[in-house]
Order: C-alpha cells, then structure tokens, then sequence
C-alpha cells in the first residue's frame, strides 16, 4: 500500500510540474500601441491637467515595455516632470496594468518613484484609468497622476492572463 501511495504522491508531483504557468499574453505582438488622455498631475500642490502619452512597446506575446512622457495641453508646467530610466516594464495585473520601477522628477528637483498602477478596460478605444499616488522621495510631496489614456494609434491592443 506504502507502494502505490509512494507512485500516486510522484505522479501528482509530475503534473503539478507539466501544468503550464500562467502567463499575461499581449496581442498584437510584436507591435508599437500608444494610448493618451488628459490626466491630473500633482507633487505636492499646485496640480496641473497634463497630456499623458505611454508608447507601449510589445515585444513579444509575453513582454512589454512603456515609455511614458507628459506634454503640456493646459500648463507650461507638464513638460517640467520628467519620467527617468525608462522603458519601464509593463504587466498584467488582477484587472489591471502595473509599470513598476518608475521615476518622475520635477525641475523643481523634487521626485517620487514607485509602482503606477491603472485599471484596463479592453474597450473599443482600449483605456486605462489611473488613480495613482507615487511616494515622494525622502520628506517630499507625493505625485498623483489621476485620469484615463485611451489608445489613439496601432491595432487594437489585447491583454489577457489566464
């Protein structure tokens, strides 16, 4: 009896080993996506409403990278924060995106870095919604980037995780 418990424990093991991970699948791949919108940005106070655009670069079904950049619809002041370090990684998370690793400074010499997450809604735009604060660096402020990007160019841009 020993025996066949011994067999049923390793076949067990076995399969646990063969079952595939899952895995975020990006589709189209590869391919360039860009998504923009207005969102509010703040360090601190004031806040300023600022164009967003993330250049996603899919490079593979299974890897992507983000570059992020803020331009100035309303503020001369948006183009003064500055995303450092990147292309950042860009994942699947339970019902959203997550770009961890970011680093925005101001010219005012301040920053905050951490992990932007945003919610992602598979819509015709495809969007994602962010509602993010950022810790400050040392005592400083922290930055918040609240507000939606909706993808403008490429092919519909699909992300799914199994």
């Amino acid at each position: 009896m020993k025996f066949v418990s011994t067999i049923w424990a390793m076949a067990l093991m076995l399969a646990a080993a063969a079952a595939p991970a899952s895995a975020t699948t990006f589709s189209p791949a590869p391919g360039t996506f860009l998504f923009q919108g207005t969102v509010l940005v703040a360090k601190g106070s004031p806040t300023f409403y600022c164009t967003l655009k993330l250049t996603i670069s899919v490079t593979s079904s299974t890897t992507a990278v983000v570059t992020p950049a803020l331009a100035a619809p309303s503020s001369v002041f948006c183009p003064t924060f500055i995303f450092s370090g990147t292309p950042y990684p860009f994942n699947y998370v339970s019902g959203g995106i997550e770009i961890p690793g970011v680093v925005m400074s101001t010219a005012f010499g301040t920053g905050c870095s951490g992990r932007l997450v945003g919610g992602w809604d598979i819509g015709s735009p495809a969007s994602i919604t962010f509602n993010a604060t950022l810790p400050g660096s040392g005592s400083s402020d922290t930055c918040k980037i609240v507000g939606r990007v909706y993808q403008v160019a490429g092919s519909p841009l699909s992300i799914t995780n199994p």
